[in-house]
């Protein structure tokens, strides 16, 4: 069986895992080291620098292009940490208009701004999927951006066994989650995958075929095609 983790920080390199790693605009050349593995690169909120936008844009669609290149990001909006709000969104949106320029899903990070990320989106009205990572919000939220075309990934928060997440996961259409582990280690993500499925009421496997069937939908990469 394939485990399918859509972020971290932190790859397994375990055989039966598909792992996205997560790359920062500054670490986009380990994209060219290592072929045969997956990342996503973005310039995260924390990390935005209006003075320095045009060069740290280039850097990221110098490798943006690479085939092993899935996904912009991780990128976003964050009311706590990082430059004023009007440059994280003037620099998320021009990642946005990349992503769609590469046909490549954006893997978002956003804290305390939903409201101007879902406005961002109802703008630009992507033809690829945004993936919130880490949602760890309410029910309502979660419907709120799923019916506005979000997909959302789930991570800590469904491995802190909190039971309110996982109410709130098991009543989500199939089609509109993934699982990651972020910063944890590659052993916490089948853990989640036997919880998750447990929430569900299904089997470990169908489980699986579920989140396969999302990333491939959502990446256009066929899992057999890519062996570590």
């Amino acid at each position: 069986m394939l485990y399918i983790n859509i972020h971290t920080h932190n790859p397994s390199q375990d055989v039966d895992m598909l792992e996205i790693q997560n790359l920062f605009h500054s670490q986009s050349s380990l994209s060219e080291e290592y072929p045969k593995h997956l990342f996503s690169i973005g310039i995260h909120p924390w990390h935005t620098n209006k003075t320095i936008l045009e060069r740290d844009l280039l850097i990221l669609k110098k490798y943006a292009y690479l085939k092993n290149i899935i996904a912009i990001g991780e990128c976003g909006l964050d009311k706590l940490k990082g430059s004023e709000l009007p440059e994280q969104i003037e620099i998320f949106e021009a990642q946005a208009v990349l992503a769609e320029e590469l046909q490549k899903p954006l893997i978002i990070h956003c804290v305390k701004a939903y409201q101007e990320l879902v406005a961002i989106h109802k703008k630009i009205k992507p033809t690829v999927p945004w993936i919130i990572h880490d949602f760890n919000k309410n029910e309502q939220l979660a419907g709120q951006l799923i019916k506005s075309g979000f997909i959302l990934s789930f991570g800590k928060s469904l491995n802190d066994n909190k039971p309110n997440m996982f109410k709130i996961f098991s009543e989500l259409p199939d089609e509109s989650y993934f699982l990651e582990t972020d910063e944890e280690t590659g052993t916490k993500l089948k853990l989640l995958y036997e919880l998750c499925a447990k929430s569900k009421n299904i089997s470990l496997d169908e489980f699986a075929i579920i989140i396969k069937n999302n990333f491939e939908n959502c990446f256009k990469i066929r899992t057999d095609d890519w062996n570590k």
